[in-house]
C-alpha cells in the first residue's frame, strides 16, 4: 500500500512560480514534502537522493530545454510522474513533451481547478 506521505518537486527558473506552486500543493496535500528547484541540476540533485511522486516542471530553464532531460529524469526514478507546466504557445509542444516521456502537459494559463484535478489524477 502506498504511504500517505507524498513528495513533489516544483521546478521553474522563476522563484515566484516555484513558491506559488509549492503553496498550492500544500493546500491540496497538507502533509506533503515539496522541494523547489530552479535549475535542471537542482532537480537532478533532489531526484538522486529523494523518492519523488510528482515533478511539476516548466520546460525551459537557464540551462537549456528540459525536453532533452526528461528521459534522464525517468532513468533516475522510473516511476516518477512528470507534469510539464509551461507557458509555451507552440502548437505541437504538448505532443512533443508527451512523446518525450512527460505524463501530462498543462498550460500556465489553465484554471486553478484544472491544475488541482490534474495533480490529484496523477497522484492517484
Amino acid at each position: 500500500m502506498k504511504s500517505s506521505k507524498i513528495t513533489f518537486i516544483t521546478a521553474d527558473e522563476h522563484y515566484v512560480v516555484t513558491k506559488a506552486v509549492a503553496f498550492f500543493l500544500n493546500e491540496i496535500y497538507k502533509y506533503a514534502d515539496v522541494y523547489q528547484a530552479h535549475t535542471i541540476k537542482g532537480v537532478l540533485d533532489i531526484l538522486r537522493t529523494t523518492k519523488v511522486d510528482l515533478l511539476i516542471l516548466d520546460i525551459f530553464s537557464p540551462q537549456g530545454e528540459v525536453i532533452n532531460v526528461i528521459k534522464t529524469l525517468k532513468k533516475i526514478q522510473p516511476k516518477l510522474k512528470i507534469l510539464v507546466f509551461s507557458g509555451s504557445r507552440k502548437k505541437d509542444f504538448k505532443e512533443y513533451v508527451l512523446n518525450a516521456g512527460a505524463d501530462f502537459f498543462l498550460s500556465k494559463s489553465c484554471s486553478e481547478s484544472e491544475i488541482k484535478q490534474t495533480i490529484i489524477n496523477l497522484i492517484h
